[in-house]
């Protein structure tokens, strides 16, 4: 019985949910294996010590979705990046064209005021990037969302 991890970083959730459209196949699925990390889909607080398979969907925008997403690899024994954000920065890449402080400034500034401090849980980084510029991915399965 693999235990799997379905995660998703900075994205739409979309690869997410089109997996739970998998709808007999994914019920075949977990019937002979363990979801043991998913969000979107179960109460879930920590990132297991042991995972076979593990799932990501989304780019890496932040500081902290690069540390999760190293933790994750060193306890996966299969790493899948799901989805075109995740492969390749997909579309919310596009905010690639302007620095991340610079993004926050336009969206506050359209606010009519510009807090003194950005209101982030976490530091962006300066660019949105696929998750295999962070480590080593094993399977790549692209797509908005990929076909089922």
């Amino acid at each position: 019985m693999a235990k799997i991890l379905l995660l998703g970083l900075s994205g739409d959730t979309g690869c997410q949910i089109a997996t739970v459209g998998l709808y007999e196949k994914l019920l075949a699925i977990l019937k002979s294996n363990e979801l043991v990390y998913a969000p979107t889909l179960m109460d879930a607080k920590e990132i297991p010590e042991k995972i076979d398979v593990a799932i990501i969907e989304g780019g890496v925008r932040t500081e902290h979705e690069v540390e999760v997403t190293k933790k994750i690899r060193e306890r996966s024994g299969s790493f899948i990046t799901l989805g075109s954000c995740a492969c390749f920065g997909g579309i919310p890449g596009l905010a690639n064209l302007k620095p991340g402080d610079d993004l926050l400034e336009k969206v506050y500034s359209q606010k009519g005021t510009v807090p003194a401090e950005m209101p982030t849980v976490d530091r962006m980084l300066p660019k949105q990037q696929a998750i295999g510029n962070y480590v080593k991915v094993d399977y790549r399965i692209p797509g908005c969302p990929p076909p089922r």
